[in-house]
């Protein structure tokens, strides 16, 4: 049985703990590319009990971390477990990344299907995946068939304020939860695709969503030829159809406008680091100012623009001087149009999660750096270990 809507929301008080690890491997031995999905790891505490939630996620190619994207989590549609997560991500990273879409396609933590107790994880869950990624109105849309499509619904009853539209397929007869939280779906979306031939299910369907219209709440049938979908019987509907139905449920959606010197800035963040991961060691410096500053990660790494040149010039005689990939920023510009700072959330392969902040300025019509800060944020109930750690470190006195 669902747990009760207050019940829940008490869950989003989930410590979130460690750090999010991700495949693949070394950031060094790894393709400057990103990989056409990555499985990364959640690391919660929940009710005393450790819970890694892995999830599988598809960013589109031309993704840019300061424009907030739409995002579909897509439950599968059996046990999701790993080989049902890779037919999702198989059957719908394409199609995700050529119209823009963030792909998302959660595994079973402990063992549970989102439609029985991992539901409750999902408001840790959905503050996750909005701190780290750039999410169109921080909602998700949320799908699935079979299993997954009553995953969808009872992950989206439970978390409303987080949820944009459902999509569900081939047919999922609403319970009686469902029926009685109906109301709850005011202004998300609802398409529910059936097998046009099963006249039993869809005679059931349809009562269910003309008493949803009678509400004046959006929802829909679809009866879908199993000619044209023949994968609908195992829980499947072709990518073209899913997206375009999850692109019916955004046009009342305004797409982000972000200001266009706010772009330009984002252009050249991005830049710099796909000059780095292609070890580009002239298109690299040449986005700084002469007077720009790197401050590292360690204490000591406060680099003039020469001297940092001077450190990381070994670096860029490999195929890649080091690869991070940007998921999230946030840019400023000034009110004259002549200076931008910015904080930008960084994927490394070996350290994790890292953080990039920093200013431009603007010269001669193009932006350049004045200076860029890495570090590694530290969760507040491992600063004093860390602080620890630290202190206890001998300076090398060696001559």
């Amino acid at each position: 049985m669902l747990m009760c809507r207050s019940a829940v929301l008490a869950l989003a008080s989930f410590a979130i703990v460690l750090l999010i690890t991700a495949t693949p491997v070394l950031a060094d031995e790894a393709d400057a590319e990103q990989p056409a999905f990555s499985i990364k790891t959640l690391k919660l505490n929940y009710s005393g009990v450790e819970v890694d939630l892995r999830y599988a996620v598809a960013l589109p190619p031309d993704y840019d971390p300061a424009i907030p994207a739409p995002a579909v989590i897509c439950f599968a549609q059996r046990d999701q477990m790993e080989l049902d997560i890779a037919e999702i991500m198989d059957t719908y990273a394409d199609e995700a990344k050529r119209r823009g879409w963030i792909l998302i396609s959660p595994l079973a933590p402990m063992g549970a299907k989102w439609d029985a107790r991992a539901y409750v994880l999902a408001p840790a869950f959905f503050e996750h995946l909005t701190r780290i990624y750039n999410i169109r109105d921080d909602r998700f849309h949320l799908a699935g068939g079979f299993v997954g499509g009553v995953s969808a619904f009872a992950v989206g009853i439970e978390n409303v304020d987080h949820l944009a539209s459902i999509v569900a397929f081939p047919g999922v007869l609403p319970n009686n939860y469902v029926v009685a939280n109906i109301q709850l779906f005011k202004n998300q979306p609802v398409s529910v695709l059936i097998d046009q031939t099963d006249e039993p299910r869809q005679k059931i369907l349809q009562s269910y969503v003309q008493t949803a219209q009678a509400k004046n709440l959006p929802y829909r049938l679809y009866p879908v030829d199993p000619a044209e979908e023949p994968a609908l019987k195992d829980g499947i509907v072709s990518p073209e159809r899913f997206f375009t139905i999850l692109g019916l449920h955004t046009r009342s959606q305004q797409p982000a406008r972000l200001d266009p010197e706010a772009l330009a800035v984002s252009k050249v963040l991005t830049d710099l680091h796909q000059a780095a991961a292609h070890a580009d060691e002239e298109t690299y410096f040449n986005l700084y100012t002469y007077d720009a500053v790197f401050l590292g990660t360690d204490g000591a790494e406060r680099w003039t623009l020469p001297e940092f040149q001077a450190f990381a010039t070994p670096h860029f005689q490999r195929e890649s001087a080091w690869v991070y990939h940007p998921t999230k920023r946030n840019i400023t510009v000034s009110p004259d149009g002549t200076a931008a700072w910015f904080d930008e959330r960084l994927e490394h392969a070996s350290y994790g999660e890292c953080r990039g902040t920093g200013a431009l300025r603007k010269e001669d019509g193009e932006w350049r750096i004045t200076q860029y800060s890495l570090s590694i944020p530290v969760p507040n109930d491992l600063t004093l270990t860390v602080v620890k750690d630290i202190a206890a470190q001998r300076i090398d006195a060696s001559p």
